[in-house]
């Protein structure tokens, strides 16, 4: 037996064949949810991305997870999941909504059998499942009886000895055991629960015979859902209800999960149809006065740091060390990237979502910054390997026409002379000129490289009086064949892949795109292009520089794109014409049509400009399935795939829905021409959550920023460290926040300069604390949280944190004192206090606190074995570390401390960025 009663019940429970789940619990006179508007405080599932997805389907007998969800949540109730995972059918009483009076009604006396006292004042009888297949559906009123619920299948029910909102406990009137076991069904029950006379059952069933066909499921049951929703039916109703929808209409039915998904999306908005949403949701219905189509627009697609996750993990280091060695935004280097790769693979590969539509790898990219934002050099670098292909097919032809020469002196017009060389890349470029270089292309791969696209857009118009370049150019980006008759001459390209790649100034795009020479918006120009578009922001320049080996990461995958093209134009005769086929398996077809129709069910709800961009979203989410598809092949070596899985399906979404973000951004910069936009990466997360942690420290209103700083640095990886004082006040001069005019005494400071704590400090955090709860994370290198968390769960995890009993060679860190540059720090977060400790430790030569030698252990090493590390929740120390992978273990957990993406990260998001407090300075 542990101390935690919870837990010892659950574990109970599970070992009588009871499948349990973890469930919110009181606090502070409301739900831990942290939602004061809570609509079933304290009853409702716990979530979490790793093993809570699915509420009451996650429920389980696993006493490992079982365990490990209690450890993550001791102060849990416990819910017992009904039908037949468990063996159960539950008959709940609830006399606040007249249930005594409906039980005294009941045709039949109830037989013995385990009975519970709900803390509310209500009675759960528990029953046998029935030995035979029948499933018996949760309702909300027992055969009419109201205030009597069936919990059956898909349902649950809190269970002993968990706590009530009221303040009572649940608890057994006759608890489960030899002598009361579990009673079989009597018959006038079982009359009563298999009872047709539920009305989400009408409206989910229908007529039969009108059949859901695959591409209108998912909008068909969300329209289902919400009819019921508005009808005030709850979660558990509706979710049976739309399950046997599903069952019986659609053809093929959709997975459970996603099923479950429609119904938790649904559920938020507040029954009876009165049109508001709980808290953190949309309303279903469009409220001019409160919510405009650019908010929604903002809540379907929200602006995020690019999911790094769908890229390979030394591509993506790659490129944000680049950026980093740039001093500049990574944001717009996989933009660059897709550009490059689709034209080395050109008429090679070809996505094909259904019979009769084909995607081409074709992408355009436009990286909308200031001037001197840093969107050139990094994508030079980017593109050397491409530069060397087409160095050496220039040297290829000089050579080979030297030789040709000479042939022709001594037998002159015997041989053809040799082939012009290939394009790889242009800087510039007319139809004209594409046409003469795609003559010599054997796959019509090409990528143009611009530093400043404007050459680009107002090369499409030089011909104004004999119309414009823009039809065949909108031609060439679908894949298209392009005629251009001019002067008497005709251009005629077919087979062109063409992929476009440039930085523009927001000055320049307003005039493109915005006013009445605006044309390139309604002409669908602009809704061709992906685009980034970030605002100027701080970045500090350090010696830090592109090494090989992350170099090497990107170079080696996109030489053995242009290996394997040229293999595949030789083993074709030195021309493709016909590209391979990339089919997207069963799984990932459903997926992308019901994603895209989901998309295009709120289009009316959006902007009109953001509209243009769904048709142009579909079909890149195609493209880029297929060239990330190319960039993880040849990244491990392999060759492009045939069939792409719902895994490659799900990276080219999570791509294109950054992307939506980003273009939000431009297009308010067309309406408005002082729009900034908004920083959301890592970087800003954690400043919003050192900000956050940092509340109680105000100073009249004030926070020093050399104490910013130093809490910031605390906390924050090595990649995202900031320097100095001076350019933390850059950073967050840059995110928008307030610096106070003057300087003030703060922070145990005088005279300095402070950030005001004012409203945009308080948007600022709770737009970015906000997210980083719900983002998922996939890998320990970025630093993002491979779990998710609620405010609850930030208030467990600081709650249940044992006091920090510092281990040898740790000395506190008295405020203001140096702390040796490479010592190992820690902030324990219940006292604000620094600990530090020499990694070599005092004792082999290090120097102490205060002094400022340089550390001979660096971080390319993490792994020595006389390194500690700590455990977020227990604060238990290990003594040694796994070299070389420096791989700790704490005896919570199975797997390593620092595999983020696997057990630690149980911690959520709190892992990441409270962590707690660890970092080398």
């Amino acid at each position: 037996m542990s101390t935690n009663p919870f837990f010892d019940a659950a574990l109970d429970y599970a070992r009588q064949g009871l499948a349990v789940i973890p469930l919110h619990w009181p606090e502070n006179g409301g739900c831990s949810c942290g939602k004061p508007d809570c609509e079933t405080p304290a009853k409702h599932p716990r979530w979490h991305k790793l093993d809570l997805e699915h509420g009451a389907n996650s429920a389980t007998t696993d006493e490992k997870i079982i365990r490990k969800w209690w450890l993550r949540w001791p102060k849990a109730n416990v819910g017992i999941a009904t039908g037949q995972v468990s063996g159960l059918i539950v008959v709940d009483i609830d006399p606040r909504n007249g249930g005594d009076k409906s039980f005294e009604k009941l045709p039949g006396i109830m037989p013995l059998t385990p009975t519970a006292h709900t803390g509310g004042g209500g009675e759960h009888y528990f029953f046998r499942h029935p030995a035979n297949a029948l499933k018996i559906k949760s309702k909300s009123e027992l055969g009419g009886f109201p205030g009597i619920d069936q919990k059956a299948e898909g349902g649950y029910i809190v269970a002993p000895p968990s706590k009530h909102l009221s303040g009572g406990d649940y608890s057994w009137k006759i608890p489960p055991s030899e002598t009361y076991p579990l009673a079989p069904i009597p018959d006038w029950l079982m009359t009563l629960l298999l009872k047709e006379s539920d009305e989400p059952r009408r409206i989910a069933e229908g007529n039969k015979e009108d059949t859901i066909p695959k591409g209108k499921r998912n909008v068909t049951l969300t329209s289902l859902a919400g009819t019921m929703r508005q009808r005030g039916m709850t979660q558990e109703e509706i979710e049976a209800a739309l399950l046997v929808a599903n069952q019986n209409r659609c053809k093929p039915s959709l997975s459970k999960t996603r099923v479950l998904s429609i119904v938790r999306s649904v559920s938020r908005y507040e029954p009876g149809g009165n049109g508001r949403a709980t808290r953190g949701a949309a309303s279903p219905q469009q409220d001019e006065r409160q919510e405009t189509a650019w908010e929604f627009a903002a809540q379907l697609v929200p602006r995020i740091p690019f999911p790094w996750e769908v890229l390979p993990g030394d591509i993506a280091d790659s490129l944000q060390q680049l950026g980093r060695a740039c001093a500049t935004s990574p944001y717009a280097l996989p933009g660059a990237a897709f550009c490059m790769v689709s034209s080395i693979m050109g008429r090679t590969v070809v996505v094909l979502p259904k019979e009769g539509w084909e995607a081409p790898l074709i992408i355009w990219h436009m990286d909308i910054r200031r001037s001197g934002d840093g969107k050139t050099p990094p994508v030079r670098l980017m593109a050397g390997p491409i530069h060397d292909a087409q160095k050496e097919e220039e040297q290829r032809y000089e050579k080979e026409m030297e030789a040709y020469k000479r042939l022709l002196k001594q037998d002159q017009g015997q041989e053809p002379p040799p082939a012009p060389p290939r394009g790889y890349f242009v800087t510039d470029l007319t139809l004209e000129g594409l046409r003469d270089d795609l003559v010599n292309s054997p796959h019509g791969g090409i990528v143009v490289i611009q530093d400043e696209i404007s050459a680009f857009l107002s090369g499409q118009n030089q011909y104004k009086s004999k119309g414009t370049d823009r039809e065949s150019w909108l031609a060439l980006h679908d894949g298209h064949p392009a005629r251009i008759v001019r002067g008497g001459r005709t251009a005629y390209l077919n087979g062109a892949r063409v992929s476009i790649f440039g930085g523009v100034q927001p000055k320049v795009f307003r005039t493109f795109f915005a006013g009445e020479d605006g044309l390139y918006l309604s002409d669908g120009t602009l809704f061709r292009f992906l685009m980034t578009c970030e605002p100027s922001t701080y970045y500090e320049l350090t010696n830090e520089s592109w090494e090989d080996s992350h170099r090497g990461s990107w170079e080696t995958p996109l030489h053995r794109a242009i290996d394997w093209v040229e293999g595949e134009i030789y083993a074709r005769g030195r021309r493709i014409e016909n590209p391979a086929r990339m089919i997207l398996d069963s799984e990932a077809q459903g997926r992308f049509f019901d994603w895209r129709n989901q998309l295009y069910s709120s289009k009316d709800r959006l902007p009109a400009p953001l509209r243009g961009f769904l048709p142009k979203s579909v079909e890149y989410v195609l493209r880029l399935t297929g060239v990330i598809n190319c960039i993880q092949m040849f990244s491990q070596g392999g060759v492009p795939g045939t069939v792409l899985s719902l895994e490659d399906l799900e990276r080219g979404i999570k791509t294109v829905h950054f992307f939506l973000g980003q273009v939000q951004d431009a297009l308010r910069l067309i309406e408005n021409e002082d729009h900034v936009p908004v920083e959301i990466s890592e970087r800003s997360r954690l400043l919003a959550y050192t900000l956050e942690r940092l509340r109680p420290n105000l100073d009249n209103g004030r926070l020093a920023i050399g104490f910013i700083h130093k809490q910031y640095n605390l906390l924050a990886p090595k990649i995202h460290k900031v320097e100095t004082p001076k350019g933390m006040g850059a950073v967050i001069r840059a995110a928008g926040l307030t610096i106070a005019p003057g300087k003030h005494d703060a922070n145990g400071g005088r005279g300095v300069f402070c950030l005001e704590w004012d409203q945009q400090s308080e948007k600022f955090i709770s737009r970015r604390t906000s997210r980083t709860l719900e983002r998922q994370c996939p890998r320990q290198e970025t630093y993002d949280s491979s779990g998710s968390a609620d405010v609850a769960d930030i208030a467990d995890f600081n709650a249940e944190r044992k006091p920090f009993s510092p281990p040898p060679n740790w000395q506190e860190v008295p405020e203001g004192v140096a702390i040796p540059s490479g010592a190992d720090v820690h902030m324990d977060m219940a006292t604000g206090k620094n600990y530090a400790r020499w990694p070599d430790g005092a004792e082999n030569g290090g120097p102490g606190i205060g002094e400022t030698e340089q550390d001979d252990l660096t971080d390319e090493n993490p792994g020595a074995s006389n390194d500690h590390v700590q455990c977020g929740l227990c604060h238990n120390f290990t003594a040694s570390l796994d070299a070389p992978g420096g791989r700790g273990h704490c005896r919570h957990y199975e797997k390593s401390w620092n595999g983020f993406s696997t057990q630690f990260s149980d911690a959520p998001i709190l892992a990441h960025l409270s962590r707690p407090g660890w970092g080398r300075h």
